[in-house]
């Protein structure tokens, strides 16, 4: 709110909005952690299932060498490998598609947010790559990075603070 130029014309509206306690018209409503939450469970599903489906067609693929007992520990530590492999493929693909394309996953769609610049333009696909990797950091550390949104009063994450980025109400303002 406070920072930004207003213009005069508008000044005595902009200053009874704050008397009345009210937020200012145009300002930016920014994404809640629990919508940001449920956003990420609707995200892991999707990639969740279609991890799934590609670890039963590569098992099936390889059941008939999984009964020789001699080779089933090398085959058994290679599959766990190839599937962590291509989980982490498959997410930074899936996020940053989406991301680049149309501004949020389909989880966030699905809750009608939208991930922007700090100046609320477009997600480049680079940017969004680069948000997906900072987004595991966040994980990483015991998820302290996603708490962060709870106490920032722009509801910013972690990695959201690493790539610049800030996740609002798609369409919406406060009026």
């Amino acid at each position: 709110l406070f920072g930004r130029a207003i213009c005069p014309a508008c000044k005595p509206a902009y200053v009874q909005c704050l008397r009345e306690g009210i937020a200012p018209p145009n300002t930016v409503l920014y994404g809640g952690f629990w919508p940001r939450l449920g956003a990420k469970v609707i995200d892991g599903a999707l990639v969740g299932f279609f991890i799934l489906v590609i670890a039963s067609w590569i098992g099936v693929i390889l059941l008939p060498v999984l009964d020789n007992d001699a080779w089933y520990p090398v085959i058994f530590s290679g599959m766990q490998m190839g599937f962590s492999l291509v989980s982490t493929v498959l997410g930074a693909v899936y996020y940053t598609w989406f991301v680049g394309k149309f501004g949020a996953t389909a989880g966030k769609m699905a809750f009608g947010l939208r991930i922007v610049t700090q100046d609320l333009g477009r997600v480049s696909y680079l940017r969004a790559f680069a948000r997906y990797w900072a987004e595991m950091l966040s994980g990483m550390i015991i998820y302290i990075g996603y708490l962060m949104a709870i106490f920032d009063a722009e509801k910013r994450t972690l990695h959201d603070h690493i790539c610049g980025t800030r996740v609002v109400v798609a369409g919406r303002r406060r009026s």
